[in-house]
């Protein structure tokens, strides 16, 4: 399994955090009623408000609808570096386009300007400007630990006196994943391709469904040059957005769904679709299995840490075990079991044995996990 690439986050201050969600909230209101109007709102899927659906349901429709069919075509990929690589140009065309306006209000266009020219702070300056002195004999995790609890996690004088860490976004694309206006930015800069491969799509009586980046096709197949037909028309209607978008190769997939199962188009091996986060075979269902790993990894490594501190944190307060099954368990708070739970009920992982175990023993695992000896280092 390839280790997947890791995606740089941003998160905002307070002050930008604010006005960020009050343009986002706007700009929503708009698209929604532009993805209504121009037959895309069962397109975009991702960040929606509108929509009272997950990825969960969104998953289960799109296998819903392959099964629906007697032999099928699936397309799925993404789009490489997505955020990182957005015109700048293009996404202001797109946000006149969408408020209707030859040029961008001078509010709209303050926030435009903020988000694409950003400037950032990697973490790991921002935590040794914090602690100073102690950053390289402390535990990173501790001063992390400790840094998130304060209200403000640099001074007006330790502010001003690191701006050299300050980094800045110069060039002509990109913008911050993770900021209260990047999602609804992203759906506005797909606003074309989005209308021309659902007008494609539904030509054909397919499905095509984009959740940010992820992007699945599903066509009816009737004859075997059906096959090369669809790969050319897709890739062909992907290259007129020229280079604002680039599939990813690597995650790029065609397969074949016949007799109720899926297999690669290439070499005709059966296989699993991989889409938002669940598997499936043409039959079954299953969550990624990936998905599970990091729940146990970091459910253990979280009972290892708290067993070796004797149940108490960093600043000494005690620490009961029943944190451990409030954050890996069964409880009020939202977790990856509750998020299993949901998907059990809604997309059904009855043939799914590794998450039905966890499920039923949920409860034992973290007991075993609180009560696994250390292991002694040999001389």
């Amino acid at each position: 399994m390839k280790t997947p690439n890791p995606r740089d986050l941003f998160y905002c201050s307070h002050l930008d955090r604010c006005v960020y969600q009050r343009y986002a909230f706007l700009l929503n209101e708009k698209y929604n009623v532009f993805a209504q109007n121009n037959h895309i709102n069962s397109v975009a899927i991702a960040y929606r408000d509108n929509l009272g659906k997950t990825n969960i349901d969104f998953a289960k429709e799109a296998f819903r609808k392959i099964s629906s069919l007697k032999n099928a075509f699936i397309f799925v990929s993404d789009f490489e570096h997505f955020f990182d690589n957005i015109n700048h140009e293009y996404l202001k065309k797109k946000l006149c386009e969408l408020l209707t306006e030859q040029k961008l209000p001078e509010d709209y266009y303050a926030v435009y300007k903020n988000i694409t020219k950003f400037a950032f702070w990697e973490w790991e300056d921002i935590i040794k400007c914090s602690y100073e002195d102690e950053f390289n004999t402390t535990s990173k995790n501790k001063i992390k630990s400790i840094v998130n609890k304060r209200d403000k996690i640099l001074t007006n004088l330790q502010f001003k006196s690191n701006t050299k860490y300050i980094k800045k976004n110069h060039t002509n694309i990109g913008i911050p994943q993770g900021s209260p206006i990047s999602a609804v930015l992203s759906n506005i800069y797909m606003i074309d391709f989005d209308k021309l491969m659902s007008h494609y799509v539904k030509s054909k009586n397919g499905t095509y469904m984009r959740y940010s980046d992820d992007l699945i096709i599903i066509l009816p197949l009737t004859q075997k040059e059906d096959i090369t037909n669809y790969k050319k028309e897709i890739f062909d209607n992907i290259s007129t957005m020229g280079n604002y978008i680039t599939l990813s190769q690597e995650k790029t997939h065609v397969y074949l769904f016949e007799n109720n199962s899926t297999r690669n188009e290439q070499d005709s091996v059966p296989t699993e679709i991989d889409y938002l986060g669940f598997l499936f075979d043409g039959n079954k269902i299953k969550i990624r299995p990936r998905s599970l790993g990091k729940y146990y990894y970091r459910m253990q490594r979280k009972a290892k840490t708290l067993r070796e501190r004797d149940w108490t944190s960093y600043n000494g307060k005690f620490t009961f075990k029943e944190t451990l099954y409030n954050n890996y368990g069964r409880s009020d708070k939202r977790n990856f079991i509750s998020y299993l739970d949901k998907a059990n009920k809604i997309i059904n992982l009855s043939e799914d044995p590794e998450a039905q175990s966890l499920l039923n023993n949920v409860n034992h695992k973290i007991q075993i996990a609180i009560k696994k000896k250390r292991k002694k280092r040999k001389n």
